[in-house]
């Protein structure tokens, strides 16, 4: 089945209320757009003065759980507005072991629960997520909330999270204790899983209680002894625990699967520990990543400087990332995923890209400078972080300046 409008996304879902799809592909034929949206709008709905015409109900339950295929192919679902007070909600609410879900884009979407389990699936089993990438808003008053999804079970095998992209925001609003749990991917495992993330960023905002990561809040039950768990992964994501700040981490806020350890292979974290706390063999609770020889660590793992991750990242994976001009570290762009870097960067302010920092404009032996454009503005601050205090200089606006579309 092809979906092209949104009447026809907002009947599959009303049809996975009786019927689970297993054995059945869904895929999307077009971008679709639940409600119009921009920033003024997505604000009103996070400040609760506005809802739109068009609210969601989940793709699947726990007593119907979605068992098919759900293929994007690609496409964009936006403006989708979703404030559940049942368990487990999402695009999907809950899945099985058979279910599929990949190759989409979620964006200017906003979720809230005042229930357990909220993602892009809120809970259940899954054999994988695949190629999507979402900036959505998931707001939350309880436990387990993340950007992918909120609590995962075995599916007697492993589940993957391949070629993902967090970058939207996790908020975690009231709780207390250390069982809430927030993240960019998953917010807890569950039933001795296996999992594995392959070339997958962690980018967005996650603000939670305790057990706060950029990938998992909380690895409780990973099962496969030594197994690499995470494979070719970037977390530059901004993680905060109002609770705890020991149970915080760019991947995980807390690590607890002893007797079993976990290989993390050409991944990185920057901005903060990899880890928060994690439970040792010995079943001792420490916080520092460097005397954790539980968690094995090959090739270059470490809270790395920006300007060494991209090179590291290709080595393996050469067409998964790609270098993105826009972050501009150290004349060095953050990476982000190959597979989205046109979509995300037309997405920009429209000035060539590789000219969005423009410095050529500046001379020493000049005291005023007429800018009129944004790669010019835009220049004035790269050259104060390069030490130039502009003493004795003037600079003028030569013309009316965008730098984002608002």
């Amino acid at each position: 089945f092809t979906l092209t409008t949104a009447k026809q996304l907002l009947g599959f879902a009303e049809l996975a209320k009786t019927y689970n799809f297993a054995g059945k592909t869904v895929k999307l034929g077009a971008d679709i757009e639940l409600n119009e949206v921009d920033n003024t709008i997505l604000q009103a709905w996070k400040a609760g003065t506005q809802v739109p015409a068009s609210t969601w109900t989940p793709i699947g339950s726990a007593t119907t759980p979605f068992a098919g295929t759900f293929d994007g192919q690609g496409y964009t679902i936006s403006g989708l507005y979703l404030n559940a007070t049942t368990e487990s909600a999402g695009l999907f609410g809950t899945t099985v072991a058979a279910a599929v879900i990949k190759n989409f884009k979620l964006v200017d979407s906003y979720m809230k629960s005042t229930a357990v389990n909220l993602g892009i699936v809120g809970s259940g089993v899954l054999a994988s997520m695949e190629n999507i990438y979402t900036n959505a808003v998931m707001v939350s008053d309880t436990r387990c909330v993340a950007g992918f999804a909120g609590t995962l079970s075995s599916n007697g095998g492993t589940t993957y999270f391949k070629n993902c992209w967090f970058d939207g925001e996790v908020i975690q609003t009231k709780g207390s204790g250390d069982t809430y749990l927030a993240a960019g991917f998953l917010a807890q495992d569950g039933n001795a899983m296996m999992l594995e993330f392959d070339n997958c960023l962690s980018s967005g905002t996650v603000t939670g209680v305790s057990k706060v990561g950029g990938f998992m809040g909380w690895v409780n039950n990973y099962k496969a002894k030594n197994a690499e768990m995470f494979k070719n992964c970037l977390s530059v994501a901004t993680v905060t625990a109002t609770g705890s700040a020991d149970y915080c981490g760019s991947y995980f806020g807390q690590f607890n699967t002893s007797p079993y350890g976990l290989t993390m292979t050409k991944s990185y974290g920057v901005g903060s520990k990899i880890n928060g706390v994690y439970r040792s063999q010995d079943g001792s609770y420490k916080t520092a990543i460097e005397s954790n020889t539980y968690i094995k660590t090959r090739d270059y793992l470490v809270e790395a400087d920006e300007t060494a991750i991209f090179p590291a990242l290709t080595g393996e994976t050469e067409n998964a990332w790609a270098q993105d001009p826009y972050w501009n570290t150290s004349d060095r762009g953050t990476p982000i995923l190959a597979s989205f870097a046109e979509w995300w960067l037309d997405r920009q302010p429209t000035e060539g890209v590789f000219e969005r920092i423009d410095t050529s404009w500046y001379d020493e032996s000049k005291t005023e400078f007429t800018l009129t454009k944004v790669s010019e503005v835009l220049g004035i601050a790269q050259l104060s972080n390069e030490g130039k205090t502009f003493a004795g200089k003037t600079i003028k606006l030569g013309a009316d300046i965008v730098l984002n579309e608002v």
